[in-house]
């Protein structure tokens, strides 16, 4: 066999193999999603889908965006699912589709990304969003948070805020990028900020807050409500309250769940940061008790460990799945 065709049975191989992995890697993101829509992550043990796609699937933070990205919007754009499921779009192509299409232009958009190079598509992508940025007006618009589908006893409520269109594009690409780099949702950045802002970041004496949230529990059924509108707080957020709290009863002092002096301790000893596994966040940190009380343990130290109060709910929720370092 010469040299040339040598040549053209390696570059035919070398073809066929870039074709299946593109087409695994469509398929990888439809899976993702699936992982991510069903929140199969935390039964694996992970509190988030971007500690999950950091630790099990070794994502950088890059490709961890881009994949929570394109699964969020998969459910709008069913056109989208179906090119990733069967290989028809490449992941990167999908990837540039979902950053201007809409139910209305998806098709629209899935033809342009099959007939063309993904450098071309860039291109038209980029125009696309340049002339939609320049048609905007100057009027008032509403950025709400979207509902997330929670049980209907820990329902998530909306937070609306009325701002310029200028006002709202910053607000987004600030969001977007903090959200890349602390690898957290909109809500855990909002917080994050808000608490930066009141210097709570610095606090590291005890871990405590210049502010306190109030939650109201029944005496009778003992379900547990916060804020104005009296919203239900979820079984494994009702928990995580009882860990590590402090509770006022009708005629007594203020009794916390944790000692102070024990809490500042754990505090110390863990560095001040979440020992969930992957997860090293030093915001809304809260003490748990690796022995539920309920179960026999207690206060000693060796028994409590510092979380975020993320990676806290998320263990409650799984009633220990999530793994600490101990």
């Amino acid at each position: 066999m010469s040299e040339q065709s040598d040549a053209k049975v390696v570059h035919e191989r070398l073809l066929k193999a870039l074709d299946a992995m593109r087409k695994a890697e469509s398929m990888a993101v439809t899976l993702f999603a699936e992982v991510m829509k069903g929140k199969l992550y935390r039964a694996l043990g992970y509190a988030s889908v971007h500690l999950y796609a950091e630790e099990a699937l070794g994502f950088s933070r890059s490709k961890t965006y881009e994949f929570i990205r394109l699964a969020e919007a998969l459910d709008e754009l069913p056109g989208l699912r179906k090119s990733l499921s069967s290989g028809d779009l490449p992941w990167t192509k999908a990837r540039e589709v979902v950053k201007v299409a809409t139910p209305e232009t998806e098709k629209e958009w899935l033809v342009l990304a099959k007939n063309k190079s993904r450098r071309d598509l860039e291109k038209e992508v980029v125009a696309s969003r340049a002339r939609r940025d320049a048609d905007r007006q100057e009027s008032q618009t509403e950025l709400i948070e979207p509902e997330r589908q929670v049980p209907a006893a820990a329902k998530a409520q909306s937070l609306t805020l009325r701002m310029s269109p200028l006002a709202k594009v910053r607000l987004e690409a600030m969001l977007e990028k903090l959200m890349k780099k602390h690898q957290c949702d909109r809500e855990q950045v909002l917080l994050m900020a808000l608490e930066s802002l009141l210097g709570e970041s610095t606090r590291v004496d005890n871990g405590g807050s210049s502010y306190q949230v109030i939650v109201q529990k029944c005496p009778t059924c003992e379900s547990k409500t916060v804020g104005p509108e009296q919203g239900w707080l979820s079984a494994a957020e009702s928990a995580q309250i009882d860990c590590d709290s402090s509770v006022l009863s009708p005629g007594q002092r203020n009794k916390a769940s944790i000692p102070p002096a024990r809490r500042r301790a754990v505090l110390i000893r863990d560095g001040h940061r979440c020992h969930a596994r992957g997860c090293r966040s030093t915001h809304f940190l809260e003490v748990h008790h690796l022995r539920p009380r309920s179960r026999g343990g207690d206060n000693r130290e060796e028994n409590l460990i510092t979380l975020c109060s993320s990676c806290h709910r998320h263990l409650h929720e799984q009633d220990g799945g999530i793994q600490v370092i101990a």
